[in-house]
């Protein structure tokens, strides 16, 4: 007797700790189970995020490669030595100076009316590089506007500053003779060229 009652008590007791165990087990894996639920919950906001953000880059590479393209040829048409890396380079510069101020299609425009898209580039008064900046009434060091990036840079820059003041005409008069209204043909070939090519 002694021996049965000794051995239910045995079994009570691990049935017990069984049932601990089973318990503590089952509110381990509820809690882990509900940290891996919000794991899954942060990984697929993540995803989600990684997708738009995809999605954003496709659409704007399908909406900018095309223009940046027309802008490396345009270029590589107006100077054949350029090659097609240093065009795309190029094209990519002016895309990042452009604004609504002054439209991709202007500055790249400008480019090939200024220096035909040669960064070495010296007109007969001294303007430099691309877009042919003076240094003189700039205050630009002369190796600074030798570097084309630099001076696709400071070529907008001026640029944006008479489109300003003047207007899309008057602005690029401006920026060909310093007034609004010298150099209406000028400005009109690089708004003939700006749409013919875009």
């Amino acid at each position: 007797m002694k021996t049965d009652s000794h051995l239910r008590n045995i079994l009570l007791i691990l049935i017990t700790i069984a049932l601990i165990a089973n318990t503590a087990m089952t509110c381990a894996l509820t809690v882990w189970l509900r940290q891996d639920r919000a794991s899954l919950r942060n990984v697929e906001h993540a995803l989600d995020q990684l997708k738009k953000a995809v999605e954003t880059e496709i659409k704007l590479r399908q909406e900018l490669f095309p223009k940046v393209k027309k802008s490396a040829q345009l270029l590589h048409k107006y100077n054949p030595q350029l090659d097609a890396q240093t065009a795309l380079a190029y094209a990519f510069k002016i895309h990042e100076c452009s604004d609504e101020t002054v439209p991709f299609n202007i500055l790249t425009a400008l480019i090939v009316v200024e220096s035909s898209a040669n960064y070495r580039a010296v007109s007969s008064k001294g303007a430099l590089g691309l877009t042919q900046v003076m240094p003189s009434i700039w205050k630009c060091d002369r190796t600074v506007l030798v570097d084309p990036y630099r001076n696709i840079e400071i070529g907008s820059s001026i640029l944006k500053h008479y489109i300003r003041r003047h207007g899309l005409i008057g602005g690029l008069s401006a920026y060909n003779s310093g007034r609004k209204s010298a150099s209406i043909n000028y400005a009109k070939k690089v708004l003939r060229i700006a749409k013919r090519y875009f």
